[in-house]
């Protein structure tokens, strides 16, 4: 009953006009009843009352963006709350339906720095859905990285590309892992059973192989392994364990059904 709602709330709104809560009600009233320039009248008295206020209305964007004909409207809304993008298209990630208007909707790609929350996000909500050659595409129109088939930065570089078509590097207490010289650098205490290094691949059907220079030590059973495995569940195609310094090699077939690949650097726990 939006016609009470908005009667209600513009009451609430006129017995405290410094009320965030009566300001947010209002602008999620208005995004619902299909009146994004009431709702952003709303938004522009929130900022004032709260820093970044506005960014409150992101999850009820999020649902006004389902509303056919409402993405002109809504890039409006950005040109003016740019604050409101990142948490909105964080929002819109969640569901793999929307990568087309979050596409639309996103500022041009960022050249310097991290790749924002959202694109990894819905690049791991498409991998997860099996949506392996969508979110290849869209890895490469968000990193601006020509998008071929292979294994991608095998050298470990300074990059923006994000995961998953980029390395995933392990973080936290289980381990350091950091790119040094052309290579990785890895510290692993063997406490937890860790992906080190990760990264998805669409390797055409055929066979492959693997060749990495291993220097450093490694106590006996380390459990440090290169492996491949199918996606989403296997089977695996190549376990290839670090034994000790030196050249370390090995062979795997991806087969015709293997749509795509996870390549690791894996750590499992020690007794």
């Amino acid at each position: 009953d939006y016609h009470r709602a908005e009667r209600l709330l513009a009451t609430a709104r006129q017995r405290a006009p410094r009320s965030p809560a009566a300001r947010y009600l209002m602008g999620d009233l208005y995004l619902r009843a299909d009146r994004p320039v009431d709702a952003m009248a709303e938004m522009a008295v929130l900022n004032r009352l709260l820093p970044a206020g506005s960014q409150q209305l992101a999850p009820s964007l999020a649902g006004y963006a389902k509303v056919p004909g409402s993405l002109p409207q809504i890039k409006a809304i950005l040109a003016s709350y740019p604050e409101l993008e990142e948490p909105l298209l964080a929002t819109m990630s969640s569901d793999v339906a929307n990568t087309d208007a979050i596409l639309r909707l996103a500022s041009s790609p960022r050249r310097e720095g991290p790749a924002p929350v959202w694109q990894r996000l819905l690049l791991s909500n498409l991998v997860a859905a099996g949506e392996y050659r969508k979110a290849f595409s869209t890895w490469g129109r968000l990193s601006g990285v020509a998008a071929r088939p292979g294994l991608h930065n095998p050298t470990f570089d300074a990059s923006n590309a994000p995961p998953p078509f980029n390395w995933r590097l392990a973080e936290g207490a289980g381990a350091v892992v950091e790119p040094s010289s052309g290579g990785l650098q890895v510290v692993y205490y063997g406490r937890d059973n860790l992906a080190l290094a990760e990264q998805v691949t669409l390797l055409p059907a055929g066979r492959y192989h693997l060749g990495v220079n291993v220097s450093g030590s490694f106590p006996q059973g380390s459990g440090v392994a290169w492996t491949v495995r199918c996606l989403p569940e296997g089977p695996e195609l190549m376990n290839l364990p670090l034994a000790g310094p030196g050249p370390l090699s090995g062979n795997f077939t991806v087969p015709a059904a293997c749509e795509a690949q996870s390549i690791s650097l894996t750590g499992q726990m020690l007794e």
